[in-house]
């Protein structure tokens, strides 16, 4: 019984001293949102201990370590992205979403706050459910979020999301579309998309959409690849896709000729010249450089 006791004791002690470990560890992050609130609300902790284990049990630290050696499947069904993806962006936007250590403040790895917002992108689970997993508080997780994803835009959008200039680019484009989707002389395919949000307050009904939510809209060119050319986001839901489409910056590139779009050439076995075009829905009125279905 006394040899019990004695490693009961002691499994005590470690855990003691893991949360002890853990505290010198934990962010100040969590801390500075708890001070703005301490004259509201009084708190029994600064911080919940579960939290401070990040280190040892957090989701970051435990299963997607063990997940980037064991089963590289999983997690890219985890993230939406494989290892080798994961790291590159990192290296990207690192110094964009690192904090200064201080004698006060132990901050989040920018590892960390990249992995929990590509699983928030991928699953839009709730902050609160999310911290259980990650071992972050859910009002410091919804701040580092957004800076995360304003990284993103800055580094990675000029890489990614370019649009053609020149003639030979855009052949490369209609070459690929005819290749794998037996359609000549498409330079892209254009439709909305709705993004369910959270209406502002004192908005009315401008973000309410046809389908019966509120949302904003993204317009996207994309080739055959399904990769992004051009893009436009913030349109309110209640906007139709033609209503968006007339008063965008795409459209009057494409009127003044100003995009390098090629010369007509002839179709697969035709001896007519015809211009090269976008492809799109019902949405859009049809022009010389916009093909849209033929109506019954």
């Amino acid at each position: 019984m006394g040899d019990k006791v004695t490693i009961a004791k002691f499994l005590c002690q470690i855990n003691t001293e893991l949360v002890r470990l853990a505290r010198n560890l934990v962010d100040l992050e969590d801390l500075e949102e708890q001070e703005k609130r301490e004259n509201r609300i009084q708190r029994r902790w600064w911080t919940r201990d579960w939290l401070l284990l990040r280190p040892i049990h957090g989701q970051y630290e435990a299963l997607m370590a063990e997940l980037q050696v064991e089963d590289h499947q999983v997690f890219q069904q985890f993230l939406r992205v494989d290892v080798a993806t994961f790291y590159d962006i990192l290296a990207r936007i690192e110094g964009r979403i690192t904090k200064q250590i201080t004698a006060l403040r132990y901050p989040i790895s920018p590892a960390l706050k990249l992995a929990f917002t590509l699983r928030y992108l991928a699953t839009r689970n709730a902050y609160r459910d999310l911290r259980f997993g990650f071992r972050v508080a859910h009002n410091t997780m919804s701040g580092l979020i957004v800076d995360v994803c304003q990284a993103l835009i800055d580094v990675i959008e000029q890489l990614f999301v370019k649009l053609s200039t020149e003639p030979e680019e855009w052949q490369q484009v209609a070459q690929t579309f005819q290749q794998k989707w037996q359609f000549p002389h498409t330079l892209g395919a254009l439709d909305g998309k709705h993004i369910r949000i959270k209406k502002p307050p004192h908005s009315g009904s401008i973000y309410h959409n046809y389908k019966g939510f509120d949302s904003i809209v993204l317009m996207a060119l994309v080739d055959a690849k399904y990769r992004f050319l051009w893009t436009q986001i913030g349109d309110v839901g209640s906007s139709s896709d033609g209503q968006i489409w007339n008063h965008c910056d795409l459209r009057q590139a494409l009127e003044e000729g100003v995009l390098g779009v090629p010369d007509a050439d002839l179709l697969p076995g035709d001896d007519v010249d015809t211009p090269y075009y976008i492809i799109g829905d019902d949405a859009f009125a049809m022009r010389t450089w916009l093909m849209k279905p033929f109506p019954y």
